[in-house]
């Protein structure tokens, strides 16, 4: 089976590197190119703990000094892979969510942290993280750090490995990614049996009307590779 990877640099060729290590055939073309916000005003004194809903916003935060005094906090992750980047980051004390924004939430929400929680986040999201620490009467000031520009075209010889059938099924870790593929390919003539192996639900969706859309019993890349049949 040859994947299309279409997540963004560098967690592309890390991801293809990993399904080529595990046998399968692995094609990159992002769609979503990310940078940070470089005049974003982080806050430090005020603030108890610091929630990221993507390793993004600690890749967007790592080399601004206001790091130095929040990599002291109490740092809650949605999900492993942004607590591995907060950690890697020198953030001692760090919580782990199951996935979701609702998880991290309640995670936070259970804490017993004060104050306000300062939420670095993505221009472009899904889920409301401060409506629902609300919920929970805590304070979340919410700081864009980093964007996800959107892919204007596909490679030409992705186009022709959709329409051929040398691709046989995209990887999807993000809604925004899986509304760009939708876009990008609306005017191809892609097999009815393609399919779309997704992280989550959610994610998804995008894809559910046109393709066989697969989604991971977990949101993490171990359970999306989970789906994938052995390589032959």
């Amino acid at each position: 089976m040859r994947l299309l990877v279409t997540r963004p640099e560098p967690q592309a060729s890390k991801t293809a590197a990993r399904l080529r290590a595990l046998g399968h055939d692995a094609v990159v073309a992002p769609l979503l190119e990310v940078e940070a916000i470089v005049n974003a005003e982080i806050p430090c004194s005020g603030i108890a703990a610091v929630a990221v809903t993507s390793a993004r916003a600690i890749d967007a935060v790592l080399c601004r000094d206001e790091w130095k005094c929040l990599r002291d906090l109490p740092v809650f992750a949605v999900g492993e892979k942004s607590a591995r980047a907060a950690k890697d980051a020198g953030a001692a004390n760090v919580a782990t969510g199951r996935g979701t924004v609702g998880d991290l939430a309640a995670l936070i929400g259970g804490s017993g942290v004060g104050s306000t929680v300062l939420y670095l986040a993505g221009r472009e999201r899904s889920g409301d993280l401060g409506g629902k620490l609300a919920a929970f009467g805590i304070d979340c000031r919410t700081v864009e750090i980093y964007a996800a520009n959107v892919a204007s075209e596909l490679p030409d010889d992705v186009s022709t490995g959709l329409e051929t059938g040398g691709i046989d099924a995209v990887l999807v870790y993000s809604r925004r990614s899986a509304e760009t593929f939708e876009r990008l390919t609306n005017i191809l003539k892609i097999r009815r049996n393609f399919k779309a192996f997704s992280i989550s639900k959610q994610a998804g969706e995008p894809l559910a009307g046109r393709f066989e859309v697969i989604t991971a019993r977990e949101p993490n890349e171990e359970a999306l590779f989970a789906l994938l049949p052995p390589p032959c």
